[in-house]
């Protein structure tokens, strides 16, 4: 029998060498294959932590109620700058309420949203203007689920709404009215008494309670608030007591046959009764063919709640993401309202505006 030296100086036999070889292997192999069965547990519970988009290893997915049409220019504002920031991270699907038009369809159109909720199952939710908070976001989603919803384009106060909510949060929309009496002044410094006209709807109360609440700051005097049902309810008198018109939230207005009418059907009509300048808003006013604005963006409202959303969505929790309003502002003038009016204005006043023109009926039509 062959020996071998031992560490230590004892001596022990080759066969006991290799028997003690083996079993130092079959240690090794049983501790790596342990190792290796651990690991793969973790990675399972870890799956099983994460939100279920993430860890199907699928992109997120996300539902946009939008309170108007879907050919709505402020809808189609919106919609491009929520593509623009979700895109990459998630699959969005829209629904559109069409309320401007339909308002006694709001709350059917609601609970057809709430159902497309229900089947989608979205990680997130965006519901755009005020119709889609007091119809939808409020009775269906507001503290009844952990999925996170954000809204944007909302006029009236949030505490309307009871928000901020556990599972809500989002941004306001506020005019630049102020900003584009200013506007209005430097292109025809004489304009001193303004008119607010509006229809009477959601929307156009909640204008109404912005005016209101911030009017003594402003750099010409309102005179009045007029929320309209109808066309036929324009008073000529009160037309000709004022400098200017500011036309906001017009569209609902009806004409006398019950018609529902678009912003630019009623500054047609306004138009016609009122040969002084008419300011606006928003871009699709001054288009429409008012003279001027310091316009409020589709594009802000839209980035800034796809932003807040997928923070959300990636695990910040909601009532640590605040409620914020816009902020931007852009001056627009019509210059073809300008050359009718006859307004010559300073050229210092066209500095840092953008000048468009419109296919308004000229006042020679009207």
């Amino acid at each position: 029998m062959c020996l071998l030296p031992w560490p230590g100086g004892s001596l022990v036999s080759g066969k006991m060498q290799v028997k003690q070889m083996r079993l130092d292997t079959i240690q090794s192999d049983a501790i790596v294959n342990a190792i290796g069965s651990l690991l793969v547990v973790l990675l399972i519970g870890m799956t099983f932590l994460l939100p279920p988009a993430q860890a199907e290893g699928s992109p997120l997915k996300v539902l946009v109620v939008m309170s108007y049409a879907e050919e709505n220019p402020w809808c189609i504002g919106i919609r491009k700058s929520i593509d623009a920031t979700l895109s990459d991270a998630a699959e969005i699907s829209y629904f559109y309420m069409d309320t401007k038009k339909n308002m006694e369809r709001g709350p059917q159109k609601a609970k057809e949203a709430f159902t497309m909720f229900e089947q989608l199952r979205p990680d997130g939710v965006i519901t755009v203007d005020d119709n889609a908070q007091s119809m939808f976001a409020v009775p269906y989603l507001k503290d009844k689920t952990s999925v996170p919803v954000m809204f944007c384009g909302v006029n009236a106060d949030p505490e309307k709404y009871g928000y901020p909510a556990s599972n809500i949060s989002g941004i306001l929309e506020r005019a630049h009215i102020n900003e584009g009496l200013a506007l209005t002044k430097q292109l025809s410094p004489s304009l001193n008494t303004i008119l607010v006209l509006a229809a009477d709807t959601p929307t156009g109360r909640a204008m109404q309670q912005q005016i209101e609440g911030e009017h003594t700051g402003y750099l010409a005097e309102i005179e009045e608030i007029t929320l309209l049902g109808s066309m036929d309810e324009l008073d000529k008198e009160q037309l000709d007591r004022v400098d200017a018109i500011l036309l906001i939230a017009a569209v609902g207005v009806l004409d006398s046959t019950g018609k529902s009418l678009s912003y630019a059907e009623v500054l047609e009509g306004v138009s016609k009764r009122f040969h002084r300048p008419i300011i606006g808003v928003s871009l699709h006013h001054v288009r429409a063919g008012v003279l001027c604005a310091v316009v409020k963006t589709a594009q802000e409202q839209g980035a800034v709640a796809a932003t807040m959303l997928l923070e959300a969505m990636e695990g910040k929790p909601v009532e640590k993401i605040p409620i914020t309003r816009n902020y931007n502002g852009k001056r627009v003038i019509n210059v073809t309202v300008l050359k009718e009016m006859g307004i010559q204005p300073n050229a210092s006043a066209l500095i840092g505006s953008e000048l468009i023109t419109s296919e308004r009926k000229s006042l020679h039509e009207r």
